[in-house]
């Protein structure tokens, strides 16, 4: 990396959604809102749906998808952060 990049990148705010070098996250230096993510599930019985939800979920520096427990401090946040993005929808 060039001195240049160096000096753009410490100029970064780091809670930009710009794509730069980010500790620890070699494969995928993303902002961290990126690594929330969720399964989504449908029940059907017939022609109708009688159950929805989704599974809580985070992307790891390995580039791996992985549910986490929704009463755990990982899985609350998901589920809160979720709970923010439709609330500000409305």
């Amino acid at each position: 990396m060039t001195e240049e990049l160096k000096a753009y990148f410490q100029e970064v705010d780091p809670e930009s959604y710009d794509v730069f070098p980010r500790e620890g996250w070699p494969l995928l230096p993303l902002h961290p809102d990126t690594r929330i993510t969720m399964l989504g599930w449908v029940q059907v019985q017939g022609k109708s749906i009688t159950d929805v939800g989704f599974v809580a979920c985070r992307l790891r520096p390995d580039g791996c998808v992985v549910a986490v427990d929704p009463e755990c401090g990982e899985g609350r946040e998901v589920i809160s952060y979720f709970n923010q993005c439709n609330r500000s929808q409305n």
